[in-house]
């Protein structure tokens, strides 16, 4: 794993679980804060609805530390002084006894207590009345077992979910992050590849132009015709990057309106015009006057871009097709093999003729960007095809 998906999800992950930990720790103690005060108000409220039994000395705590309304239940209970039950008493309040005779605490005072899997609040009083002779101790209590346990649940099903938005954010992380580095990648070649464009024209500038300063080149004409030949390559080639550039950053904004495709076909051909008639091509149209949603001018560089294409490789003959639902520009140029197919519209790729550059890729980014589809394949006839589907508009 590379840095950079390395550090991303690291990044996610860390992220995740501390914001998890957060909601748990903090549901925990507000939870477990509500059920430890329920528990303690409803002790209060027992211990005052039985306040007659007890002096005022043993439940001036009341008086103290307040108590509030409590849905919860408290119950109560009778020990005499060695906290022994009298009457009968279930075995969780036998337990309960037992406990409070191993800590006796009869200041009032609420304790939390566990015992044979239960969980309790826990106060004692002092009783001053006599009773056949006898003076005991009240055991208060209220049992928090499925309030506690229902925590628990609550605990165990956060965790789990944390743990499932851990793996999550791990993924993502690890597909952001592949995402970015591919993009490193792309963007380190590309400018690798616009750098190697860019040389070979340099460099022919430059040796014509040293030929020229020096006086060694006898043909000015020819060396002046090939340098702005080479700048016209350049300059072509900046413009592509930059186009390419601003619509994938969002700075080129796409200005719908209704275009005519035959039309925009047309104008790119007589464009054109020279270049095919240079190489002796025959046009074959046949174009419906359909019309589409469209950004005219990208519309226009796109059709331009697949018309130098076949231009460059047709041998006699170039036919473009629009029925209104797909434009299809063939050319009796050599068929394309499906290594090369599936790579033709990578940035400067590098094909069996050793032809590099950005337009095809520059035509699929604005193709893609109005919604529709391209491919290229080979004609039925022989030759190279490229086609696009505006059925995806």
């Amino acid at each position: 794993m590379k840095h950079t998906t390395l550090t991303l999800v690291t990044l996610l992950c860390l992220t995740m679980l501390l914001a998890f930990a957060a909601i748990l720790v903090t549901f925990h103690l507000i939870i477990t804060n509500y059920i430890e005060t329920t528990a303690t108000d409803a002790i209060y409220m027992a211990i005052s609805e039985n306040e007659s039994l007890l002096e005022a000395s043993d439940y001036s705590y009341l008086a103290e530390n307040g108590f509030a309304d409590s849905s919860t239940i408290a119950y109560w209970l009778w020990v005499n002084e060695d906290y022994r039950p009298t009457g009968n008493f279930s075995a969780k309040e036998r337990d309960l006894a037992q406990w409070c005779r191993e800590n006796p605490d009869v200041d009032g005072d609420v304790s939390y207590v566990s015992l044979n899997q239960r969980e309790y609040y826990v106060a004692q009083a002092q009783d001053h009345v006599v009773v056949d002779g006898t003076q005991g101790i009240w055991l208060f209590y209220v049992d928090v077992t499925t309030e506690t346990a229902m925590v628990h649940r609550v605990d165990l099903s956060l965790l789990i979910i944390m743990a499932l938005c851990g793996t999550i954010a791990c993924v993502a992380g690890i597909r952001i992050g592949v995402s970015i580095e591919r993009g490193q990648e792309r963007q380190k070649k590309f400018f690798e590849n616009a750098s190697h464009e860019l040389k070979t024209p340099l460099m022919s500038i430059q040796g014509y132009a040293e030929g020229l300063y020096d006086g060694i080149i006898p043909d000015e004409k020819q060396a002046i015709s090939v340098i702005m030949s080479e700048t016209d390559k350049m300059a072509s080639l900046v413009d592509e990057i930059l186009c390419l550039s601003r619509i994938e950053s969002g700075q080129v904004q796409l200005k719908i309106e209704s275009v005519c495709v035959a039309d925009s076909v047309n104008n790119c051909l007589i464009t054109l015009e020279s270049v095919i008639l240079k190489k002796g091509l025959r046009i074959e149209t046949d174009m419906a006057g359909s019309c589409l949603p469209a950004d005219a001018a990208q519309l226009d560089t796109a059709v331009i871009n697949l018309l130098s294409n076949a231009v460059k490789y047709a041998s006699h003959r170039i036919v473009i097709l629009f029925d209104g639902r797909k434009l299809s520009i063939w050319n009796d140029g050599s068929s394309i093999d499906k290594e090369e197919a599936a790579r033709i519209f990578d940035r400067f790729y590098i094909g069996k003729t050793g032809n590099t550059g950005i337009g095809l890729a520059l035509t699929k980014e604005i193709i893609e960007r109005h919604g529709w589809r391209i491919r290229v394949e080979n004609g039925s006839a022989g030759g190279t095809q490229f086609v696009v589907d505006f059925l995806h508009a």
